[in-house]
């Protein structure tokens, strides 16, 4: 189970204070998608990928779209413009009664998946975690593009 307390006692040194503004004048989920993510895979890895953290960001929003049909963004044009929604779509479209999908089974899903599919995940790669990590990265001595879905941070 995941506990903040872990958290804190794992990285004393973090500054819990940025993230104020992270979470400030949210338009979509995808912040809290992927704190929850990374906080997740912080707790039980030292290291870790982007593709990780998507892959973990679209487990913990499945069960809204998949099972109870959410919307996890505005619609555009009576359309979700909302990747994950759009990621969770397409991968639930392929399985049918996909909200009764174990956890094993929907990475399955993830990584058998298509190229469409990884052109999806690699836009929420290209500007989720980046945003939402960008306070820290000064502090963290990190000053290159850091989306790149193979390197390991941690």
């Amino acid at each position: 189970m995941l506990n903040i307390h872990n958290f804190e006692n794992k990285f004393p040194d973090l500054d819990f204070k940025k993230f104020a503004d992270i979470f400030q004048k949210p338009t979509q989920s995808y912040n809290f998608f992927c704190f929850e993510a990374i906080l997740k895979l912080s707790l039980s890895k030292n290291c870790f990928s982007f593709n990780e953290v998507v892959d973990e960001m679209i487990l913990n929003a499945w069960p809204l779209v998949a099972k109870f049909h959410l919307r996890l963004g505005p619609l555009i044009n009576g359309k979700s413009k909302d990747l994950l929604e759009i990621i969770i779509g397409e991968l639930a479209s392929q399985i049918p009664d996909s909200s009764l999908l174990s956890r094993d089974e929907i990475i399955q899903l993830i990584r058998t998946s298509g190229k469409e599919i990884s052109k999806l995940k690699k836009a929420l790669m290209t500007y989720v975690p980046y945003r939402l990590l960008s306070p820290f990265l000064i502090e963290a001595g990190i000053t290159e593009k850091i989306w790149n879905n193979n390197r390991c941070y941690g």
